[in-house]
């Protein structure tokens, strides 16, 4: 009796030692619970903001040379590659050349479609400028013009993660051989990529690399959010003319509300 009594008092003692810890980690994970539901808040709240100033009349500009780009590209590949294969004559024979290059025609509007994440990014950083200077001069007046992007640094950043989007995308298309596990891959990999894009992009107009590094490492949960919300517009037609200037836009609101928290 007395060693039950010893042994059910041992792990009562137990159990209460255990309790203080608890509640000493309600806070801690009741705090956390809250900031990552206000970041994830903050990146949708952005992203609304930012629809609301598509009747800006630079940003409609921008939106048209966007269009313009993005026609003029897909168009100019739709073209070439049924041309270059019609005129190889792969099979020497008419009917079974405009076959193929039916089917390369085809074939090439497929994979722009799933390579869709870098056009975007090359998009961004071609009107990148005109739209972060049209919300700030609408939103935060205060703030004055921008540095700007040191030239070599921008095109450096623009064009290694552009080819890290393309590489990873063209990596990727293997596992089409796995739906469910390419579209777990997509907006994975793509929501990281493309998060850390845009905010090298914006930022870099006003802090340092090492400030830019810091936030992005400071904001990894929202970036991928903001990613995989710009990799899924890049998988819907129209929408993913639209998105980048958009999410651009919204992009600048977070920068400004995350630089304003540091100081």
């Amino acid at each position: 009796m007395l060693r039950g009594t010893r042994g059910n008092g041992h792990k009562a003692a137990c159990r209460e030692s255990h309790v203080p810890i608890v509640i000493y980690a309600l806070p801690r994970l009741s705090q956390r619970a809250t900031h990552q539901l206000h970041e994830t808040l903050s990146v949708t709240k952005s992203v609304l903001r930012a629809f609301g100033q598509l009747g800006d009349p630079v940003v409609l500009a921008v939106l048209g040379g966007c269009m313009a780009l993005a026609a003029m590209l897909f168009g100019l590949m739709l073209w070439l590659v049924p041309y270059v294969l019609v005129k190889l004559q792969l099979l020497q024979n008419a009917w079974l050349d405009w076959a193929i290059a039916l089917a390369g025609g085809m074939a090439t509007l497929l994979v722009t479609w799933f390579l869709f994440p870098p056009v975007a990014v090359a998009l961004v950083s071609l009107f990148l400028e005109p739209i972060a200077t049209a919300v700030e001069r609408r939103h935060y007046p205060k703030l004055g013009p921008a540095p700007g992007v040191p030239l070599m640094a921008g095109v450096w950043r623009s064009t290694r993660l552009v080819l890290t989007l393309v590489v990873a995308n063209v990596l990727m298309l293997a596992l089409l051989v796995v739906p469910p596990v390419y579209l777990i891959a997509y907006y994975v990999v793509n929501g990281f990529l493309l998060g850390q894009e845009y905010a090298e992009l914006v930022g870099l107009r006003r802090c340092s690399p090492e400030s830019v590094d810091a936030m992005i490492r400071a904001r990894r949960a929202p970036l991928l959010l903001f990613g995989s919300l710009a990799a899924f517009a890049a998988t819907i037609p129209l929408l993913n003319i639209v998105a980048p200037v958009v999410l651009t836009a919204a992009m600048v609101h977070l920068v400004v509300g995350w630089n304003s928290l540091r100081t």
